[in-house]
């Protein structure tokens, strides 16, 4: 019944335009919210068999910010939040989660409002969230949302630049191809319970405008995961004792254009001054749905 009301409040949740269109950023709620999480085993493996993961060892770094979501919606949702939570663009994602984690252990779950700053069409909200586990933070996550609006920062259509064209590097690896079907957006809002209906049906999509209905992009990210060869090389090694020192994986993502459901894409990497690079594109090869980088750290 709270989740059902959750969803209610956030389907009904309108922006407070007056607060919106003013020239200084408006002022970001001072809210945290918190639950306790004991990862389900049944539900941790469908969503590795959904993003082809290994169910041992290492955790998704996906998985924790997807368990977050309802926190994520009390803060957007929250007395005093000037935000709508339909219409908003995930635009990217930082994620830290340390090598230690262990999935069998109980976490405690924290979102937070975190910093808000102007944006060529509108403003870019950050979220924060993190998860502790005996008594120490082994995760920590910040996803960036874009809300539109005519604020007096923003640039009219016609000065805005145009996208460039996509050119990969020479030495670039193409890995994965990905496979979003039309009951993709479907099968991750049941593990996910994001039911937005952008991602549901090209029906109820279509109320939102899109003749398609889209991936969810933490969907894509995850799935681009699970064909990274730095991630898939360190699944083959348990947990060890340098892990406990401060070993992590870091994960950011920038969200470019969602995948319009049925479709192919392809993920592509490179190796580049101690970082992976990340793109996942389109069929074509013409144009980016995501981008991003990862790290693993090694312990102090």
């Amino acid at each position: 019944m709270k989740s059902l009301k959750l969803i209610f409040r956030a389907a009904t949740q309108r922006a407070d335009k007056a607060r919106l269109v003013q020239f200084k950023p408006p002022a970001l709620p001072s809210c945290q919210y918190s639950q306790s999480l004991h990862i389900d085993k049944s539900h941790y493996q469908q969503y590795c068999e959904q993003m082809n993961w290994p169910v041992h060892n290492v955790l998704h770094p996906c998985y924790l910010q997807m368990m977050s979501l309802s926190l994520q919606l009390q803060c957007l949702t929250t007395i005093n939040s000037p935000f709508p939570v339909m219409g908003l663009i995930h635009k990217s994602n930082q994620i830290n989660q340390q090598l230690c984690i262990d999935p069998d252990a109980p976490f405690m779950l924290y979102a937070r409002y975190r910093a808000i700053r102007p944006h060529y069409k509108g403003w870019v909200v950050d979220i924060e969230v993190s998860a502790s586990q005996h008594q120490r933070t082994v995760y920590r996550a910040v996803a960036s949302y874009l809300v539109k609006t005519r604020a007096p920062h923003v640039a009219p259509k016609k000065y805005r630049r145009e996208p460039q064209p996509l050119v990969l590097p020479e030495a670039v690896q193409e890995h994965t191809v990905l496979v979003a079907t039309k009951a993709t957006g479907r099968g991750y809002a049941r593990l996910s319970k994001d039911y937005n209906p952008i991602h549901l049906s090209r029906f109820s999509a279509s109320f939102f405008g899109f003749r398609q209905p889209i991936a969810h992009g933490m969907w894509s990210l995850a799935r681009l995961c699970a064909g990274l060869p730095d991630l898939a090389d360190r699944q083959k090694i348990p947990p060890s004792e340098e892990d406990s020192e401060g070993a992590e994986i870091v994960l950011s993502c920038e969200f470019i254009k969602p995948i319009k459901l049925p479709a192919t894409a392809r993920s592509f990497s490179v190796a580049e001054q101690g970082k992976c690079k990340f793109w996942l594109t389109n069929d074509t090869v013409d144009a980016p749905h995501l981008l991003g980088e990862l790290t693993l750290t090694s312990g102090r």
